[in-house]
């Protein structure tokens, strides 16, 4: 059994990770900003420490890793980890147009946050994925410009994969993948 924090418990991704490391026995400590609770109610949340925290004022002070640390966790999984842009947020709040990174030929993959969770308490039984990034993809990728045009329907579950990129990306996935040189691990598990 291990102390498990979890960062952003109670977003989409946690709602589902959080009962998951339960069941697996794991101790979890939920982080979050206490402002709703999880998607999906489940008993597993019963046994579960919730802590309260304002990470960005936390983060501007400088405690927050400070924070994290007391709690004395083995695992730390971060769901918030993340720099959001402000103009794409309020571009999609008022409906104006915006800009497709890539021209709109960068690779997507649909995943289900209960895939992403299973990918997190999957890398918890592995020793050699403890500090490693993940992608947990689609079995069928897509670019932005095709789904907009109605090309590719996402598939209903993803499936997570290993290998460095996955031989069933399209080949500008292959070419320019982010995990190339070994900085990320593409699809753990």
């Amino acid at each position: 059994m291990r102390r498990v924090v979890v960062i952003g418990a109670t977003g989409h991704i946690g709602s589902y990770l959080v009962p998951r490391l339960v069941r697996g026995g794991h101790e979890v400590i939920a982080m979050s900003r206490g402002t709703r609770d999880p998607y999906h109610a489940s008993p597993q949340w019963n046994s579960v420490t919730r802590v309260t925290v304002d990470r960005e004022a936390q983060d501007a002070e400088g405690t927050f890793g400070a924070r994290i640390a007391a709690l004395r966790p083995d695992v730390v999984i971060d769901l918030v980890c993340f720099t959001a842009d402000p103009t794409v947020w309020t571009s999609l709040a008022t409906g104006r147009p915006l800009a497709l990174p890539d021209h709109g030929l960068g690779v997507l993959h649909h995943v289900h946050a209960d895939d992403v969770a299973q990918a997190f308490e999957r890398a918890l039984s592995r020793s050699a994925a403890i500090g490693a990034s993940f992608h947990v993809v689609a079995e069928q990728a897509m670019t932005l410009r095709l789904r907009r045009l109605g090309g590719v329907r996402p598939p209903s579950r993803s499936r997570a994969r290993r290998g460095h990129p996955p031989a069933h990306l399209p080949q500008h996935h292959r070419e320019h993948c982010p995990c190339q040189g070994g900085a990320r691990l593409c699809a753990p598990v």
